[in-house]
């Protein structure tokens, strides 16, 4: 159902070709899972290696799914262009608007072919108003929102020629042909110079287990290592470095046409919580910044500026939680990472002092042996209120048969098992452990906080592209006669989404008062391109028409199509440069913790066990 849900989004075919599309996907998600299977049981990892490889695998899928999408989209968005080129085409050979649609269906893709469909249908409806408003709740770009509502109008007011710059139906059709190549050619410079970049983060994932088997082939003793705490937090470092990375990614690569923006149903965990435990609010309350303070206020600003619900007590609530969630994390990883350590101490068979080769089955049976003795010792040592070195080396000098406890094989035994019994006795979470735990979650505590400025930035950047499809569509219109500021309110509402709650207010409040409806509209809106858009419509309802008030808005539009050029480039620019540094991090922590680091133990271990012999 994700995956078909994902699919939907394009909007672009029929319930049988979704159908289709989503089985296809399917089976190539589960013939992956099953070839990953078959390799995790010719490896043989462990449950947690196990685990995130199948973190991997989801995520993989999940890139799939992503690619076939944008791939829809693309294919989606130019034939679009084409389809606009024949409409333009047939328009001016019948100069009707229905026939043009109707012809330009059999010469588009099929991808373009439903939406053509749909469109036609439209203007061949007993009421093509009440259509388009359905259909822009579904159409899957604001392309052919506007397309199809430009149709709509023309059949219904008709087109305005004039003499020099020739009909105002195919001019609009073009305004909207520079839009759209501005935003293919953006998608694919984009997608083009992050096509590997997803994939090389999931990448340390699937390599790290070979990694790990091939080092231990040929240096049995780093199996110490993987097994110990150091090994654990390395592969936990490393799988959600991944994971995180990789998922930032998928972020930077996304080219929605609106980020962010509000959705009640996303935030209803945060009111269910703190209405259904007990004085959890009051305990938000008093860990959040009080009420009427410069920090409170900063605070509800940046959840009011990113179009998040504008609650403090929730946002402190989503950081709590994050913050014990982590602690939580660390602290299990920590335990865990203890207590493999002391059960690796405990049975480990293979000796410190083998380097490499395989051992016979004569000396991997003394080995058994000798490492069950430790155990046995450092089990029944566990037991004694005291301990004396000299009774344990006379235990160990009656084990061997020795007569003096300076007997070399009693000095050995003592040291190798008083070495284990040390890293079994201080297998437990130190302080200084948990005060890094509480230094990592004060900083994840941080994280919502972080996110709130970036949505704020990407929602500034929606405005500003919401703005200038609001200068194209303004543009469109008032080339038609008879067009009043109340059909601009109704066409920008529309097509908005960053500004279509004010929009709403101001449209239902419009009858009762319109320039008092206009005024708080521009108040309550410190956007300044869009409040020069709201000060033009103020004049159009008093002392000018539309078509004066936005006299010089082709100036305007063009202005703000080359900074949308610039910013175009400079956006590209920053995400993959972002994208570059960030996709080598995981693949480093794999090098330094997986390689470079077990290679480092190996040759400190042979320095000391030569050390310790001489």
């Amino acid at each position: 159902m994700r995956i078909r849900k994902k699919v939907e989004t394009v909007a672009v075919y029929d319930d049988l070709d979704i159908r289709r599309e989503v089985m296809k996907l399917f089976f190539r998600g589960v013939a992956i899972i099953v070839g990953v299977i078959l390799i995790l049981i010719i490896f043989r990892p462990g449950w947690l290696i196990a685990f995130w490889v199948f973190v991997g695998i989801l995520f993989l899928t999940g890139l799939l799914t992503d690619q076939f999408v944008y791939k829809t989209e693309m294919k989606l968005l130019n034939q679009l262009k084409y389809y606009n080129g024949r409409i333009r085409h047939y328009y001016q050979q019948t100069k009707m608007v229905d026939e043009a649609a109707y012809e330009a269906i059999a010469d588009v893709g099929p991808e373009m072919k439903v939406q053509a469909t749909k469109i036609h249908q439209i203007l061949m409806s007993v009421n093509p108003d009440e259509e388009q408003a359905k259909y822009e709740e579904t159409a899957p770009s604001r392309f052919l929102k506007v397309v199809s509502g430009l149709m709509v109008l023309v059949k219904d007011k008709g087109d305005k020629i004039d003499e020099e710059r020739g009909s105002a139906f195919t001019r609009g059709i073009s305004a909207v042909t520079k839009e759209l190549n501005l935003e293919i050619m953006y998608r694919t410079k984009l997608a083009y110079r992050m096509r590997f970049l997803a994939g090389m983060a999931l990448a340390p994932i699937f390599l790290a287990l070979p990694i790990q088997n091939s080092l231990i082939n040929m240096f049995p003793i780093l199996q110490k290592f993987y097994e110990s705490r150091t090994g654990l937090i390395a592969a936990v470092l490393i799988y959600s470095s991944a994971v995180a990375i990789y998922m930032l990614i998928r972020k930077m690569k996304a080219v929605g046409e609106t980020q962010y923006k509000a959705d009640a149903n996303s935030l209803k965990w945060e009111k269910w919580l703190l209405e259904k435990i007990p004085f959890l609010e009051l305990l938000m309350r008093a860990i959040g910044p009080k009420y009427n303070t410069r920090k409170y206020a900063k605070r509800y600003q940046l959840l009011k500026d990113s179009n998040s619900a504008p609650y403090v007590t929730w946002l402190t609530l989503r950081q709590s939680i994050l913050a014990v969630v982590t602690v939580l994390i660390l602290v299990g990883v920590l335990v865990i990472g203890h207590m493999r350590e002391a059960n690796s101490t405990l049975n480990s068979i293979l000796p410190e002092n083998l380097m490499s080769g395989n051992l016979t089955p004569e000396e991997y049976e003394e080995y058994a042996q000798r490492t069950e003795f430790d155990r046995n010792f450092i089990q029944d040592l566990q037991q004694r209120p005291e301990i004396s070195e000299q009774a344990i080396k006379e235990e160990l000098a009656e084990y061997f048969g020795a007569d003096e406890i300076t007997d070399s094989r009693v000095t050995s035994a003592y040291k190798r098992i008083m070495k284990k019994y040390d890293i079994v006795e201080n297998a437990y979470l130190k302080a200084w452990e948990l005060l890094i735990v509480i230094g990592v979650a004060a900083i994840i505590w941080n994280i919502p906080i972080i996110l709130l400025h970036f949505q704020r930035s990407m929602r500034l950047k929606d405005m500003e592209n919401e703005v200038h499809q609001f200068l194209t569509i303004i543009s469109i219109l008032r080339e038609f006669e008879n067009i009043t500021v109340y059909n601009l309110l109704t066409w920008l509402e529309r097509f908005s989404v960053t500004f279509k709650a004010p929009l709403q207010i101001t449209i239902q409040n419009f009858d009762s008062g319109p320039e008092e409806a206009l005024t708080r509209l521009a108040e309550e809106n410190n956007f300044e391109a869009f409040k020069q858009i709201i000060e033009r419509m103020q004049l159009a309802l008093v002392r000018l028409s539309v078509q004066e008030a936005y006299e010089d808005i082709e100036i305007e539009r063009e202005f703000y199509l080359e900074q949308r050029i610039e910013f175009n480039e400079r956006s590209i620019g920053s995400r993959v440069s972002i994208s570059n540094i960030v996709t080598f991090i995981p693949s480093g922590l794999l090098l330094i913790c997986y390689f470079v680091g077990p290679v480092l133990y190996m040759s400190i271990t042979e320095m000391l066990s030569l050390m310790e012999s001489l």
